[in-house]
């Protein structure tokens, strides 16, 4: 069962990074299962657009002249005292797009969080439950920042963002589930000329996993949503649509040692719908983490 609790908060982390480029979403922290007064955490991860949505669900599928593609490292690290944590994550993307005959790249650091979380005593063995708040710092650059056709720069929210949810977990010998809630508030704020107006959202998941000695296979299936929002600029207000996204996620997890553990994610937002104002992108990511 501990090897199945390390892999699983490890399946759930490799999610995080595979999010769509248009959905903000505050995600899961770096949940410590096991023990241990510190856990550090990388990544790497890239991500394909294949497709396009339109606010009314329509979805066009991009053709070999219009590409984007997304490469990026992440870094956390985790600090444990009872049933508390604190978690902090940052990470530095590339961004990658070619349209017709025109081609554009651009490097930089993404969003970085702080995250607040706490284990709920359960009473009950195999069952465990954490609760957490999470802040995002709009320390990128976004897409309110451009005039960029290509939109190169766009790796980051825009806004800053406050979330809090739960996740549950359920360990048996040799299978398990969990069930994930959070919701958020992408915060008013202002870009240069543009004045964003405020923006909540959310997720909700559910997953499988079965396990076999240090091994985990597990899926994971996550509705993921953003309502709309006002954008001011030059003295006019637009209404953007509202976002809507599926992510299905299978993932192969491995204990390592007792201190460590690495998984192998693969995350694709076309198996599920529906999905509205939105890119869907498939994407792999690579986790090891590392406690003492």
């Amino acid at each position: 069962m501990k090897f199945a609790l390390i892999i699983v908060s490890s399946f759930f982390l490799s999610t995080a990074y595979a999010s769509s480029c248009c959905v903000a979403n505050a995600g899961l922290p770096q949940f410590m299962t096991l023990p241990a007064k510190w856990q550090i955490t990388t990544t790497a991860s890239q991500a394909r657009v294949i497709g396009d949505t339109s606010t009314k669900g329509r979805s066009v599928f991009r053709g070999s002249n219009n590409r984007e593609k997304t490469t990026q490292l992440g870094g956390g690290i985790a600090w444990a005292k009872g049933p508390w944590q604190l978690n902090a994550s940052f990470a530095y993307a590339q961004k990658e797009r070619q349209l017709g005959d025109k081609t554009a790249a651009s490097t930089g650091a993404t969003d970085p969080s702080f995250a607040v979380v706490r284990e709920i005593p359960t009473g009950r063995f195999g069952h465990r439950v954490w609760s957490f708040v999470r802040h995002i710092f709009p320390a990128a650059d976004s897409v309110y920042d451009t005039q960029d056709e290509l939109s190169t720069n766009s790796i980051g929210a825009g806004r800053p963002q406050t979330g809090l949810g739960a996740l549950y977990m359920w360990n048996a010998r040799y299978f398990d589930a969990q069930a994930l809630a959070e919701a958020h508030l992408g915060h008013a704020n202002q870009r240069g000329d543009t004045r964003l107006g405020s923006q909540p959202g959310g997720s909700m998941g559910a997953g499988v996993g079965w396990v076999k000695s240090k091994w985990r296979l597990g899926s994971l299936i996550t509705a993921r949503w953003e309502a709309s929002s006002t954008v001011k600029q030059e003295g006019r207000e637009t209404r953007t649509g509202r976002i809507q996204v599926w992510d299905s996620t299978l993932s192969l997890g491995r204990q390592i040692d007792a201190f460590q553990n690495a998984a192998l994610s693969y995350n694709d937002q076309t198996l599920l719908g529906p999905a509205r104002n939105t890119t869907l992108s498939r994407s792999f990511s690579l986790l090891w983490q590392w406690r003492w």
